[in-house]
């Protein structure tokens, strides 16, 4: 009910996500330009010496290995893979010796314009949940660049805790599935490998997203400080954490599938429209969820609001109104 019910809000708030998208436009030409501008010298210069190198080389030794055993269904012994793990360490300790002020440079620097791009980004995202709320509570509009305005301080603080975070647990994820890969390798076939590491990163993100779901709408709607908003983020009962779970779980699922899709299909134009779409349907997940384990009415339509969060029933809200109008004239 509650998957069907953010659906719902997120097709009537559809026309949002041009906006959304041309803020999102905004930001990658401003961070790019910059990227362009600044490191595009310094990184060429340093990739070509990376492409040179035995590093290169030991990877794709390592690579081809990889695509032989998925090809042919085949195990790679473990102390194999870590012969070629040994070689790429060894390859890339001698490369950063030799390019060490360069490398640390370089990666600080996209390191940090990454960071200013996520942080960016995150005001948009912060700012469609502010006009999905007004949209929820009380059916108004809010014009995007005045959420901007108002809710930016509320956005940087936000930012603040949710960016590291993330970050931080996707470069945790992402590590963790890398030697899960090569180890399962070792004693089960490639596509199973592969199978389980992606469920598993996907699993993974799933659980972010079901811990930090209640952070942005306990800002926006509950007015809640930063602090006492990451403390709600752990204060839900099992049966509600299995319920958004599941939910999220599906929406990820459903959102790799599409944009991959849709990526492949219309070479790649057609992320315009669904990458935003995405991202408006993950804001309604959101205050969906918190709306209903709130005991708040929310509309889903024009005049349709939702009565009893826990079962989802509704009212059609102006209907009604018209009954009560007549019965009073009566």
């Amino acid at each position: 009910m509650i998957f069907r019910n953010a659906f719902q809000v997120m097709l009537d708030n559809f026309n949002k996500i041009y906006k959304y998208l041309l803020y999102r436009l905004v930001v990658i030409l401003l961070t790019g330009s910059i990227f362009l501008a600044f490191f595009i010298p310094d990184m060429t210069a340093l990739l070509d010496s990376f492409f040179a190198s035995d590093v290169w080389v030991q990877i794709q030794t390592l690579a081809s290995e990889v695509v032989k055993a998925l090809v042919n269904s085949e195990l790679i012994p473990f102390t194999q893979i870590n012969t070629h793990m040994q070689a790429i360490g060894a390859a890339f300790s001698e490369f950063i010796g030799k390019h060490a002020g360069s490398i640390t440079l370089t990666v600080l620097a996209a390191l940090l314009l990454f960071i200013v791009h996520q942080f960016l980004a995150g005001v948009g995202d912060f700012v469609l949940g502010d006009m999905v709320n007004t949209h929820m509570s009380c059916y108004a509009e809010i014009n995007f660049f005045s959420s901007l305005v108002k809710n930016i301080g509320k956005a940087c603080r936000f930012l603040v805790v949710y960016v590291p975070l993330s970050f931080a647990f996707d470069l945790l994820t992402v590590a963790v599935c890398y030697f899960f890969f090569f180890f399962v390798m070792s004693f089960l076939p490639g596509f199973v490998a592969v199978f389980l590491s992606v469920t598993t990163i996907l699993c993974a993100q799933t659980l972010k997203l079901t811990f930090t779901s209640n952070l942005m709408p306990c800002m926006i709607e509950g007015g809640m400080k930063i602090r006492d908003s990451v403390k709600s983020c752990f204060k839900f009962s099992r049966q509600k954490f299995v319920k958004m779970f599941s939910g999220y779980l599906v929406y990820v699922y459903v959102v790799v599938f599409v944009n991959g899709l849709m990526a492949v299909v219309t070479l790649g134009s057609g992320i315009l429209l669904t990458l935003p779409a995405s991202m408006l349907w993950l804001v309604c997940m959101r205050f969906v969820n918190y709306y209903t384990a709130t005991g708040r009415k929310y509309f889903i339509a024009y005049d349709t609001i939702v009565l009893n969060t826990d079962r989802g029933e509704t009212e059609k809200f102006f209907a009604n109104n018209e009954m009560y109008e007549k019965t009073k004239m009566r």
